[in-house]
Order: structure tokens, then sequence, then C-alpha cells
């Protein structure tokens, strides 16, 4: 059997952001499909319709929405991780909901494929911020 093939759903109204994740992940293995949606009201629609494995979503300074658990669309939970700005410093975070761990921008593919069960071979900074 195999390895899993992931669909990814890209959510930020900021071009040059949307096009810099995508370009990460266009080229990793087991990335089946990379979609871009500009506004986290159009991503859940299109969530009904066609759920991703994952979806990150760019939160900027001053959104007006907040995301602090996983995504879930009618009883099924996506995998959200979110890109985060400090609101004093602006430096960048990321956290992943579900499994429930902080990962790091260096990590962002390692937490699109992780499965949420057992972690064998977890990064050394996985869990840094």
């Amino acid at each position: 059997m195999g390895e899993q093939r992931h669909r990814i759903l890209v959510v930020s109204g900021r071009l040059l952001m949307a096009q810099g994740i995508v370009s990460l992940l266009e080229n990793a293995p087991n990335i089946e499909q990379i979609e871009v949606i500009d506004n986290l009201y159009d991503a859940l629609a299109y969530c009904r319709h066609s759920p991703p494995d994952a979806m990150v979503i760019d939160l900027p300074f001053g959104a007006d929405y907040f995301v602090d658990r996983p995504v879930n669309i009618e009883g099924r939970e996506i995998k959200t991780i979110v890109l985060l700005e400090d609101e004093e410093s602006g430096q960048a975070h990321l956290y992943v909901h579900t499994p429930h761990r902080v990962a790091n921008l260096q990590n962002l593919l390692w937490a699109i494929q992780l499965d949420g069960g057992a972690i064998a071979e977890e990064p050394a900074d996985a869990c840094t911020n």
C-alpha cells in the first residue's frame, strides 16, 4: 500500500504569502493537490464540497477572525495549521490544531503529513515556535 497523498487548502488574502506557501509545498512528496482561497468564508464553503486533508490559514495581524481549534465541517475534523503574526513584534508563529502540537515554519511539511497517531520520527524542533 502506498503512502497517503495529501490535499491542501491554503487560505490567505495576501497573494505573496499564498504563493510562498504553495512554492514550499508544490514539489514535496505526498502532496497531491494544493488549492488557494483568499478568505475563510469561501474556504469553509469549499470544504463542504471538497474537504482537504489539511488547511493552512494565514492569519495576519488585524484579521477579523480567530482560529483556535481544528476546522470542523459537518462532523469531519480537518487538520488546521494557522500562521499567526505576533501583534507586538510581528514575528511569525505556526500552530497546528489536531493533533494539538506547536510547529514552526521549518517543519510545515511534517505538520501537514502528521497523521495524528503515534509520532515515531518527530523532528527535534517540532515543539518549538
